[in-house]
């Protein structure tokens, strides 16, 4: 069970159509290392299954699962995640692995050039037959950072975390409905 679950904590409140994912914890049925359940094998890192996981847990323990049976809604579930989402998000995780993601932005060009002029004499530039009288071999770097205030104004605003829109993703599984009564006055 989740160390941020206080013991009985919302026990007393039953569901109102299925079964809430914090019942299916609290029975023993919800593990992620059951078979039904298990897709550490698809993760894109051991710390990234046990970061997913327990924000799954987070997220949607008062949420009643959508499918019934619970055998059926996690085998759904596991189909989702290891099928659809993480090779979709996989090559996501790892841009952010690498070095090359830059969240702030930076900009960078590598120029190159050689200008070359011929007039007679010429002399010999290499052993395959070209001459010149006159060269000019030119290389540069222009490294540019941009106004990093404004863009982590713009990362913080826009930026969604890898995990998180998996997360969303799986929102279909459990239903929207928290109360059956609606109070009219």
């Amino acid at each position: 069970m989740p160390q941020f679950l206080p013991e009985k904590f919302g026990f007393d409140q039953p569901a109102q159509y299925s079964i809430t994912l914090c019942e299916l914890i609290e029975d023993g049925w919800f593990a992620w290392n059951r078979s039904y359940l298990d897709w550490s094998a698809a993760a894109y890192s051991e710390e990234q299954f046990d970061r997913l996981c327990n924000a799954f847990e987070q997220r949607f323990m008062w949420r009643e699962i959508a499918i019934i049976p619970p055998k059926r809604w996690a085998q759904q579930l596991k189909y989702k995640i290891v099928s659809e989402l993480m090779p979709k998000y996989r090559k996501l995780y790892e841009f952010i692995d690498s070095d090359d993601w830059q969240p702030f932005g930076k900009f960078d060009e590598y120029h190159k050039e050689r200008s070359i002029a011929s007039e007679f004499p010429e002399t010999l530039l290499s052993g395959n037959q070209d001459y010149a009288s006159n060269g000019l071999d030119r290389e540069y770097e222009t490294v540019r950072y941009e106004d990093t205030y404004q863009k982590y104004r713009d990362w913080i605003n826009s930026y969604r975390d890898v995990d998180m829109l998996i997360l969303d993703e799986l929102d279909v599984f459990f239903t929207n409905l928290i109360s059956t009564h609606m109070n009219g006055f």
